[in-house]
This record gives structure tokens, sequence and C-alpha cells, in this order.
């Protein structure tokens, strides 16, 4: 039986073209990573791209530093990266050279906004400094939620990671899901 996550697979196109629904034992479709949360992994697990990550940071941030609040968001939400469907952020960040740089290594797609569609977002972290340079209250949150879709749920509000020793700028990731996945480079997937 299915233990965890969308059951998007079974409204599929080729779920639909499937004679009959056979379970599998503990099955976990999910955008948890059991492995970074110490959970037992179970005997059959899919990521389904679902996972959406809004990325707000300050003008020329070095690139590791949005590499390494990248990395520690997954850590902290728990989130697997198998099941990361993209990127999104403010348009004004489309020329950004860290964000275009993780993007590229990560072979994601990447969606930008304009400050009037993420200022109609209403997000849990609000921002008056954000307001004032950019013109909307919400980057990281906003995004991730246009992103994820009208049913898009925050699955991990903003966190703030600052730079450390050589580093510049700061960086602002917040993570959303979506109801249904994305993956159009990846193909589909049929268990059997």
């Amino acid at each position: 039986s299915q233990t965890s996550g969308s059951s998007f697979w079974r409204s599929s196109e080729g779920a639909q073209n499937s004679i009959s629904f056979i379970d599998c034992q503990n099955i976990s479709l999910s955008s948890s990573d059991v492995k970074i949360c110490s959970v037992d992994l179970p005997n059959c697990c899919w990521h389904p791209a679902t996972i959406w990550v809004g990325i707000g940071c300050e003008r020329n941030t070095s690139e590791s530093l949005v590499n390494r609040a990248f990395r520690e968001s997954l850590i902290e939400s728990c989130i697997a990266k198998e099941a990361i469907a993209g990127f999104a952020t403010i348009d004004l960040k489309s020329d950004e050279i860290a964000i275009q740089a993780v993007q590229s290594k990560e072979d994601l797609p990447i969606r930008f906004y304009s400050s009037k569609e993420l200022s109609d977002v209403v997000v849990p972290n609000p921002s008056e400094l954000v307001q004032e340079e950019v013109g909307t209250p919400s980057v990281a949150e906003a995004s991730a939620l246009l992103a994820a879709g009208k049913k898009g749920v925050l699955k991990f509000e903003k966190h703030v990671y600052k730079s450390i020793k050589d580093e510049l700028g700061a960086v602002t990731i917040a993570i959303a899901e979506s109801p249904t996945p994305f993956a159009p480079e990846r193909g589909e997937l049929h268990l059997i």
C-alpha cells in the first residue's frame, strides 16, 4: 500500500491504460528524503517532481552562498533533491549570475515572476525591506507558491542564509509543493 506522498500517479495516462492496480509492499511516493530524515527506507521509493524552490537574494550574492543555501534548505526541510521540479524567483533576478549558475548546475527549469504577480500572493512572512527594494513583500515564498500552482502548499517557510568566510550577500529560500508533478524532461515512471 502507498504510505506517503502524492497519489497523482494513479490518475496519470499510463496508469489509466493499465489493466489493474496491484499495490507494492511499503511504497513511498514522497517528496521527503528518507535518507536525510532517518526514517526506515521502504522497499520502493519514488520522488515525484512536485517541489518548487523559491529563491531571493541580494544583488551579486556569491555563487557558493546560493549553492550552500540550496543544499542546507533541502536538509533542513527533509526534501529529496530528486523531488524538485524547478526554481522560481522575481524577474529582476533573471540576470543574477549565482542563481543562473545553480539553476544550470542542477539542470532544472526556472520560472520568473514580476513584482506585481508576487505581490498578489498571500505569504506568512512578508517583509517591508523586500517591498522597498523590489516592489513586493515576498520573493522566495511568493515565487515558490506561484510556481506550485493554485493548490500549492508552502512546505518550508523562508529561511535567510547569510554569508560566511569569503562569501558575499544573503539568500532567502522557501519551498512549496504542487499537487501535480512537473518533469517534462524526465519521462514517465510505471510501477509494475
